[in-house]
């Protein structure tokens, strides 16, 4: 099972619909910059939101996609 670390010491586990988003936020990262870009924009993202509750963390994510598809 993957799992955000937070830096206040909890884990969250990611769900499905996280695993989604992540995926196609590394996408339109390859796409909108070098393939390179692609992990550490995922990986940013998910430090970013790590030590926020699960329903909110995947707000977030589905909002920074939208932002970057648009």
């Amino acid at each position: 099972m993957f799992a955000y670390e937070s830096p206040f010491g909890a884990a969250h586990p990611v769900g499905p619909a996280e695993r989604a988003v992540l995926r196609d936020l590394a996408r339109v990262a390859a796409r909108r910059s070098e393939r390179i870009g692609a992990p550490i924009t995922t990986y940013l993202a998910g430090v970013a939101s790590a030590g926020l509750d699960p329903a909110e963390r995947l707000a977030r994510l589905r909002a920074l996609l939208a932002a970057l598809e648009a």
